[in-house]
């Protein structure tokens, strides 16, 4: 029960890193996936 939630859970923030990157890209901000994943 508890893997199924966090395979749930890391699946929605894959989505979601996904979702910033394409907008990332979309104004033209180049940012590696080590950028995204790692904001400091």
């Amino acid at each position: 029960m508890l893997q199924c939630f966090e395979l749930s859970v890391l699946g929605i923030r894959l989505l979601g890193v996904q979702w910033l990157w394409l907008n990332n890209n979309n104004n033209n901000d180049q940012k590696s996936v080590q950028e995204v994943l790692f904001p400091n």
